[in-house]
């Protein structure tokens, strides 16, 4: 067999992928917040350059996907307990995109599928190379089905 394929695929620990998704989470959003502290108008001005972005695209016939990936259920949790105003700020942003320009948006952040087995992650907020497979083959099938989606709070 070839160990290089499946080296990336290697069982980290549960252990390892549920703390670090706490402690990931917790630094992901001290660092939002202290980005909007020095920057207020950063949360509008980045969706205006983002709808900016789309319109550019749009105009040259281009399609617009984005995408949420999965992340593993303790990463979720913590940043859902400590900053759900944020994902909810995030999907209201997905929604409005969505209604004024047509994009798709994907969102896997809390797919059963993944969330709950942390063999297929190499830390809690980044799938290894099986669970980058897996997740692949399934946006692939969603953006071929055309069925965007904002998923629901679980």
């Amino acid at each position: 067999a070839d160990v290089s394929a499946t080296a990336d695929c290697a069982d980290r620990g549960l252990q390892y992928i549920a703390e670090h998704g706490r402690l990931r989470a917790v630094q992901h959003i001290e660092q939002a917040e202290r980005m909007v502290e020095n920057h207020p108008a950063l949360p509008a001005n980045s969706y205006l350059a983002i709808a900016d972005t789309v319109q550019r695209l749009q105009s040259r016939n281009i399609r617009i996907i984005f995408f949420t990936p999965p992340y593993y259920r303790a990463y979720t949790e913590t940043y859902r307990a400590n900053a759900s105003d944020s994902i909810a700020g995030m999907r209201h942003q997905m929604r409005n995109l969505q209604r004024e320009y047509g994009v798709e948006y994907y969102d896997f952040s809390t797919d059963v599928e993944f969330i709950n087995d942390h063999q297929l992650f190499t830390d809690s907020d980044h799938l290894n190379r099986c669970g980058a497979r897996l997740f692949s083959a399934k946006l692939k099938r969603a953006m071929a089905d055309g069925a965007a989606l904002i998923s629901q709070e679980r």
